[in-house]
């Protein structure tokens, strides 16, 4: 690619050399690399799927999965839910507390999106409060300190 000399020869080759990166100097970072299993191990487990003819959430597998939980957890099948995402596994959780809605939730400032989006989908209002800049988490001791200071009504918060 060659781009036109409107600001200098010195500007065309740095240009140039940011759009043709050099492969043997730049590093490439798996970010979010899968680690599967070979296909031997789960062969059995996708034969099971084919021969049940359902492919998505809901099939006899999810449920066998769903009944080792709740034994492995004690907490028994009602308390087992898998579900397609964190977001929906956050708001789902909310829920489960049956705080009433509109009430504000503590979500901490350093954070995904998708908590806050979790708190409205429960029907809860999202507070963002600052984090501790040493383990940049909402920790205990400071949502006791925050809430004390809260606009309205305050009954939940996520933190680590």
């Amino acid at each position: 690619m060659r781009l036109p000399d409107t600001h200098g020869a010195r500007f065309v080759a740095a240009m140039e050399s940011y759009w043709q990166p050099d492969l043997k100097r730049d590093v490439l970072i798996p970010v979010a690399k899968p680690r599967l299993p070979a296909f031997a191990q789960i062969a059995p487990y996708m034969r099971r799927i084919d021969e049940s003819g359902w492919y998505s959430n809901g099939g006899p597998l999810v449920q066998e999965f769903e009944r080792r939980l709740a034994v492995h957890g004690g907490g028994g099948a009602a308390r087992v839910a898998t579900v397609a995402n964190g977001t929906i596994g956050l708001a789902l959780a909310l829920l489960a507390y049956e705080v009433p809605a509109g009430t504000l939730c503590m979500v901490p400032a350093w954070t995904f999106a998708a908590t806050a989006h979790a708190v409205r989908l429960a029907g809860l209002v999202p507070w963002i409060v600052d984090v501790n800049a040493a383990s940049w988490a909402l920790e205990a001791p400071a949502r006791a300190r925050i809430a004390a200071r809260r606009p309205r009504p305050s009954g939940g918060g996520y933190s680590r």
